[in-house]
Formats: structure tokens, C-alpha cells, sequence
């Protein structure tokens, strides 16, 4: 009896060890790292994950977990940590390719703009310190202009001017990198915003229809769509950029120029 005590003794340490070793194992599968910390997708598309859900993605506006799937919301760049062990890196391209997106860099100088703005727009001659004019041509025909207004040399606001028959490239171009929300007041343009919470918002976007005119530029077409950036405030979350300060000054830019705005309509986003 003592020898078959000490036999079932020794099998029972024997079991406990070989559960104990699987469910090790079993930890150990669960916790495996991951081989990809790099994931690049265009806007709108997935890839899968390898890994399991425990993935916080630190901008959620910019890419999201879901099913298994990391999904590109908007354009830009963003990290992510896995089970609080490792960091990945996350990369969202643009879908859509249109013109260049006017600078938003708020605060920034005439230097700054001059030196980021891509050699395919021509500069025009700028008499005073409030605002900068790009054109870009199609043949001898100005197509799309962007300007820049400043504030005590301080750049306060962005503006892109582009052919009415084009809003297809445009909307798709804005979504890629903005959250845009169409409204039902037919005093407020479709807006959009460069975040979810308007906490973490840096830029708001409006759009106008525009009937131009002018003397100094033969012009692509007179009918035009004013897409006007500014910087995000508490106040603009719930008004139009189209109505504000910042539009007033996008409009005085272009009289300057000879261009002037015969009509202006809002876009109602319908």
C-alpha cells in the first residue's frame, strides 16, 4: 500500500507538471510578438493585423482596428501599441490625387510658405505683407489659384479656387483628409475638420460657389469653387468659415489681383 501510495504520488506531481507546462505553452502562443510594426494602406482601404484586438491605435481619425482589419479613415501618419509591448507605425496615403493641399501650418511665415509650396504653381508679385497668390495653369488659362492671407505676418488663412465642373475630384480629394459634414442651413457651406473631436481639431474647411471675373489673367473658367481653410476655434464649430473673417480676407486678396466675385452661393452639400 505505502509503494502505491508513492507511485500515485509521483503520477499526480507528473500530471500537474504536464498541465502546467501546456498551459505555459498556451500563454506563451497567446503573447507572441508580432514580426510587422510597419502597416501602409491607401484612404479607404484595410490590411489585416496579425496580431490579436489588443491594439490601441493612438489616432483613431486617421486608422482604426476592426475585424481583424487595420482601416485607412484619413490620410496621414499615426502609431499604435500592442498589448502596451510593442509600437507599430501606421501610414495612410492619399486615394485621390488632385492639386496640392494649400499649407495649414497656422502661424507660419511668408518664408515658410514660399519654401513648402510645390514649383508647379507660379508666384505672383505680392506688394504688401498680408497675402501670397499661386497660380497653376492649364495651357494660358489660370486654373486653380491658392492663397494665403496673413495676420501681423503670421499665416491666418488658406484658400483653393477650382473649376465647378471638377466637385467630384474636390469632394473626394476633401474627404481624404477631412471629416466633411454636409448641413441643412442654407446659410452655412459644407464644412469639414481635420478630427473627430473638435478638441483635437487643428483645421476647418468651407466651401463656396464662386462666379468670377477679371482683367489681369485669362482664367480656365469663371465658374469656381472657393475652398477656404482657417484654423479651428470653439466658435467655428458651429458656423460657417465661409461667413467669417478669414473668407473676407481670401476675397480682398483676390480684388487685389484684379479678380473680383460677381456671386456667391453656398454650397449646400445636397
Amino acid at each position: 500500500m505505502k509503494n502505491l501510495w508513492i507511485w500515485s504520488t509521483l503520477i499526480g506531481i507528473a500530471l500537474c507538471s504536464m498541465i502546467s507546462s501546456c498551459k505555459e505553452d498556451d500563454d506563451d502562443s497567446s503573447s507572441k510578438p508580432l514580426t510587422n510594426l510597419s502597416y501602409t494602406m491607401k484612404y479607404s482601404e484595410k490590411v489585416a493585423f496579425e496580431g490579436e484586438t489588443d491594439l490601441k491605435i493612438e489616432n483613431p481619425f486617421i486608422a482604426s482596428l476592426k475585424d481583424g482589419y487595420i482601416n485607412g479613415n484619413h490620410i496621414g501618419t499615426t502609431t499604435g501599441s500592442y498589448k502596451g509591448k510593442q509600437t507599430i507605425s501606421i501610414e495612410v496615403k492619399p486615394m485621390y490625387s488632385y492639386v496640392d493641399y494649400p499649407i495649414t501650418d497656422w502661424g507660419c511665415s511668408q518664408a515658410t510658405i514660399k519654401s513648402k509650396q510645390p514649383s508647379v504653381w507660379k508666384l505672383q508679385s505680392n506688394s504688401n505683407t498680408t497675402s501670397l497668390t499661386y497660380l497653376q495653369y492649364s495651357g494660358s488659362a489660370v486654373k486653380y489659384i491658392t492663397i494665403y492671407t496673413f495676420n501681423n505676418g503670421k499665416l491666418k488663412t488658406s484658400g483653393l479656387l477650382s473649376p465647378v465642373n471638377e466637385l467630384t475630384s474636390l469632394s473626394n480629394w476633401l474627404s481624404q483628409k477631412y471629416f466633411m459634414v454636409s448641413t441643412s442651413s442654407s446659410t452655412i457651406a459644407v464644412t469639414g475638420s481635420d478630427a473627430y473631436d473638435p478638441a483635437d481639431s487643428n483645421t476647418i474647411v468651407g466651401i463656396s460657389s464662386e462666379t468670377l471675373s477679371s482683367t489681369s489673367y485669362s482664367l480656365y473658367s469663371k465658374y469656381m469653387y472657393m475652398t477656404v481653410f482657417g484654423p479651428y476655434t470653439a466658435t467655428k464649430a458651429s458656423n460657417s468659415i465661409v461667413d467669417s473673417p478669414e473668407y473676407d480676407s481670401i476675397i480682398e486678396s483676390l480684388k487685389s489681383l484684379g479678380i473680383q466675385i460677381s456671386e456667391s452661393q453656398i454650397v449646400n452639400g445636397q
